[in-house]
């Protein structure tokens, strides 16, 4: 039965600290997009309260494995997971080498070797597991086999969909491909067969999306993702002149289904407006070399490609509003979180789990409504003392939120899903009619 709790259960001093496996398929520095860096910050928080931490995550190269101390105080073990080709390389390879990946990527035998030796060294009380791909979703198996609690956080589709997405030929899928639905059979299967399992997403929109592909006997709970921003530069930037043009902001993928291209189509003929703009994009993807080839003599837009995610918070500051454009199910953008702390107003998409994020410092737009987008830009720009107001509502949301208070509930989910284990051990050993 799926099912959440009614009111949080509060932790109290009887529940010991626990030894808690952290697996994520990347883990910095090795960063492609939010879930790693939410990884890293739940890790950080865990230690802070006073639980024992280790991570498993993937090397690029066989001689890059070993274990590291993250100066948060928790090991970090990186193992090479070996397949047709890493996944620091996903986006460079053939169709048909993908396709023989994702197979792999189901029944890894080497996968379930290396969480076998590392549950046996580490002995832990209980796994969060993060996105999986590239590492092989069958090391949940060996998880099973030991009878191991687990937490599955969602931070994508990557159990219902091979692009983890749900998106394709330009808008989000309104049906589950046939590749996707049997990856989806085979995950679901490997996810079911551990005994005591919860699923934990930071957003009720995935959550729902998820809802009618859980297994039986799992319990699924909506908390806020316990994100720790590196501190901004100590120098403030300047403010934007009365007269300068407004410093607009897009930082994230560079793919299609973060809407990068709809957003560069909607500011293009803004472009002439009174006071004009400059717009950065911070990030890479499979978009950024032929934008940047195509927009090269634009005057009012600049890619950076790629930055470290401490460099991201500079770029807020020197920023007077943020742009999230996206077209698929947005889980919780951590961009959008670090906008908030920061006090950077938003213009984003209505859409996935975006409208829990963005409230009275932000404003929401119906995804791909080109209108409907540079009507609202085009009114922002004539006037950009608007976004003074939101300026403030947007550090007064940041100021609610509190990582720790949000670690706390994900501890509680922990202990809940470690006693459903003793549970389903006690009912697995009673003798028959008991």
């Amino acid at each position: 039965m799926i099912h959440s709790p009614p009111h949080p259960e509060p932790i109290t001093l009887a529940d010991p600290p626990l030894r808690i496996l952290i697996i994520s398929n990347l883990f910095p520095p090795c960063v492609m997009g939010g879930a790693e860096l939410a990884a890293h910050s739940l890790a950080t928080c865990l230690v802070r309260a006073g639980q024992t931490v280790r991570v498993l995550t993937s090397a690029p190269r066989p001689e890059d494995a070993g274990v590291e101390t993250d100066p948060a105080g928790f090991a970090v073990e990186r193992r090479f997971f070996p397949n047709i080709y890493p996944i620091y390389r996903a986006g460079e390879t053939r169709p048909a080498r993908k396709l023989l990946w994702h197979a792999r990527d189901h029944f890894n035998p080497r996968s379930e070797a290396i969480v076998r030796d590392v549950i046996e060294h580490f002995h832990p009380d209980i796994v969060n597991t993060h996105d999986l791909q590239g590492i092989g979703y069958n090391l949940l198996r060996e998880i099973a086999r030991r009878s191991l609690p687990c937490v599955q956080t969602l931070h994508d589709f990557g159990f219902l969909c091979i692009n983890m997405n749900m998106f394709k030929d330009g808008a989000p899928c309104t049906r589950r491909h046939l590749p996707c639905a049997a990856s989806g059979f085979v995950k679901r299967a490997f996810l079911g067969s551990i005994p005591a399992l919860a699923f934990w997403s930071p957003s009720q929109a995935l959550l729902d999306q998820y809802r009618p592909h859980f297994p039986r006997h799992t319990e699924a709970a909506c908390i806020r993702l316990p994100l720790l921003f590196p501190a901004p530069p100590r120098a403030a930037a300047p403010p934007r002149a009365a007269s300068a043009p407004v410093r607009l902001l897009y930082a994230g993928q560079i793919t299609q289904a973060k809407g990068v291209e709809f957003l560069l189509r909607a500011l293009a003929p803004l472009a002439d407006d009174p006071g004009g703009f400059e717009l950065l994009m911070v990030g890479g993807g499979a978009l950024l070399d032929p934008l940047k080839s195509r927009y090269a003599a634009t005057p009012w837009v600049r890619f950076t490609g790629r930055v470290a995610p401490e460099e991201v918070a500079a770029y807020m500051l020197r920023s007077d509003l943020l742009l999230m454009p996206s077209l698929w199910y947005e889980n919780s953008p951590l961009v959008i979180h670090q906008a908030a702390q920061l006090g950077l107003p938003i213009v984003a998409s209505r859409i996935g789990g975006i409208p829990e994020l963005v409230a009275e410092g932000g404003v929401l737009l119906p995804p791909g409504d080109l209108e409907q987008w540079q009507r609202c830009l085009h009114a922002m720009l004539a006037e950009p003392q608007k976004l003074d107001h939101l300026r403030a509502a947007a550090r007064q949301c940041a100021a609610a939120s509190d990582p720790h208070a949000h670690c706390a509930e994900v501890l509680r989910l922990f202990h809940r899903t470690l006693r459903a284990a003793g549970r389903a051990i006690a009912q697995q050993e009673a003798p028959a009619g008991a």
